[in-house]
């Protein structure tokens, strides 16, 4: 990679839409804005940004409901126009049969790293309850 192996944060705003096929997207910065760009650790977006968090760091939290804790985030949608997250997969494994459903993130009240929790502000029911998300692989998603 040209980019000397850093991590960096890119705005939404400079980037393209995905390409499955060979796993590319395009991003309207130079070679030399993104090697200017502010080198970020692993764990800093959680500690140096309030309110900003990588999706990987968030896969795995505790889902805390109104009622109580209610499985653990599994992914999340995102919407590949606007780059904005449009619904995030819960996994309700703490109830049995486990499935996948979908929750809009209006619903999220908060996400606490350091809990690693992300706390709903519904009813462990109504999540139970909601939509169940069916993985599509990314290159159909992306021909529609």
């Amino acid at each position: 990679s040209w980019v000397s192996g850093k991590k960096v944060v890119i705005s939404a705003a400079v980037c393209g839409r995905p390409y499955a096929e060979n796993e590319t997207l395009f991003i309207s910065l130079s070679k030399e804005q993104i090697e200017l760009s502010r080198a970020i650790a692993p764990d800093a977006l959680l500690q140096d940004i309030p309110g900003l968090y990588s999706l990987k760091q968030v896969l795995g939290f505790k889902i805390q409901a109104l009622d109580g804790a209610l499985g653990h985030v599994e992914d999340f949608v995102v919407d590949v126009q606007s780059w904005m997250i449009s619904l995030m997969v819960a996994d309700t494994q703490n109830w049995w049969p486990s499935k996948k459903v979908l929750v809009a993130p209006v619903w999220i009240e908060q996400i606490d790293a350091r809990e690693s929790k992300v706390y709903v502000e519904l009813p462990q029911a109504f999540i139970r309850n909601g939509p169940e998300y069916r993985l599509q692989p990314l290159a159909q998603a992306l021909v529609k």
